[in-house]
């Protein structure tokens, strides 16, 4: 095969590659942005009333999480 013809078949088997990746890429994108749409509006963990627990009952503050009804009395120290 001439060198010129390589060449051309090189380059447009590279062009073709470089395409199909694109566009692979775009395909997963929207696939990941659409199933963040998709979990963002649909998706909803089920709350029950008495599995609530606020703010208020939380010993450490809304971030621990761990209301007053979990815990019991403190514990006293070894060797106290």
């Amino acid at each position: 095969m001439p060198s010129e013809q390589a060449r051309a078949i090189r380059t447009a088997a590279e062009g073709a590659s470089l395409h199909s990746f694109h566009l692979g890429m775009m395909i997963a994108a929207a696939l990941v942005a659409l199933c963040g749409i998709v979990g963002g509006i649909w998706i909803r963990n089920p709350v029950k009333p008495d599995e609530q627990i606020h703010a208020q009952s939380c010993a450490g503050g809304q971030l621990v999480g761990a209301s007053s009804e979990i815990g019991g009395p403190a514990a006293e120290p070894v060797g106290a």
